[in-house]
């Protein structure tokens, strides 16, 4: 088929001077200079990590995640809540581009000792600026690089709790590494390639995160949030806090009065869990 029968490529509407407005005041940061630039790419990077939480509450209420630019902003600046990684990821890439960033969005496979060859299913940004390309990624579940990486083969690049290094493989495409410990082993984080991707691609994977009995993210509750020196977990009803690399403030829920507390508390999020919530997770 000739590329002259192929229509241009979608193009999606920016933000409203009064949504980044309203954006920047979710993150604590209307005062922050907006132009484009290596130094604020990484204020926003960071900041985003410690203010919108990864989250799938809406899954155990019944809720039909929408991925719309107004839907994703509805729900994650307006109501203050957090997201998936296509959501938190979707979100950040739109403000990006509406601030003036070059923004390309790929799709992931995750990786780890014990599952390494996962489908396609997490969603990453990468802006080019200044001739050079960087990795963002501000829907994450674990300890992650508070800054963007460089999209660069194998160099090493202490941020945050980890050390982080890109290399090439045959299977991944590009494979991130992650080193937790100085004195560990680089573990595989996620493998990518380089096809560009829009928001509705990521319609089919949220249908069967949100779903499929062979899902994880339909489970129970699944929540993280980064700190200063670590991250907030919920996984099902247990929570913990990694600080410094050490794993602590551990608890098990018992009611829905310390799920909320919990939610409100380390997270950021106000939730009411409704009817199928607790048909699903009861307490």
């Amino acid at each position: 088929m000739s590329k002259d029968i192929i229509p241009a490529m979608p193009v999606f509407p920016l933000m409203t001077a009064e949504q980044i407005d309203t954006y920047y005041q979710r993150l604590g940061l209307q005062d922050a200079d907006r132009t484009p630039s290596y130094e604020n790419l990484c204020q926003l990077h960071e900041r985003q990590l410690q203010v919108i939480p990864f989250e799938n509450l809406d899954f155990l209420n019944g809720i039909i995640t929408d991925l719309s630019l107004e839907g994703i902003f509805n729900k994650i600046i307006r109501q203050k809540r957090g997201g998936l990684c296509s959501e938190n990821n979707g979100m950040f890439a739109w403000l990006l581009r509406s601030l003036g960033y070059q923004v390309t969005t790929f799709t992931a496979r995750l990786t780890n000792a014990d599952n390494p060859f996962q489908p396609r299913r997490h969603c990453i940004n990468c802006v080019t600026l200044d001739g050079k390309r960087y990795l963002c990624d501000v829907g994450v579940a674990r300890e992650n690089f508070r800054r963007p990486i460089l999209l660069e083969e194998d160099i090493e690049q202490r941020s945050g709790m980890g050390t982080y290094k890109l290399v090439k493989h045959e299977f991944f495409g590009w494979l991130l590494l992650q080193r937790l410990c100085e004195d560990g082993d680089f573990e595989g984080y996620y493998g990518f390639t380089e096809e560009p991707q829009w928001p509705f691609d990521f319609d089919y994977i949220i249908g069967f995160s949100e779903t499929h009995p062979h899902s994880e993210d339909n489970k129970g509750n699944f929540v993280a949030l980064l700190t200063e020196d670590g991250c907030n977990n919920m996984v099902g009803n247990d929570y913990w806090t990694f600080a410094n690399g050490v794993k602590c403030d551990q608890a098990t829920l018992t009611s829905y009065d310390d799920l909320q507390r919990v939610l409100e508390q380390k997270f950021n999020i106000q939730f009411v869990p409704n009817e199928e919530y607790r048909q699903r997770n009861p307490l």
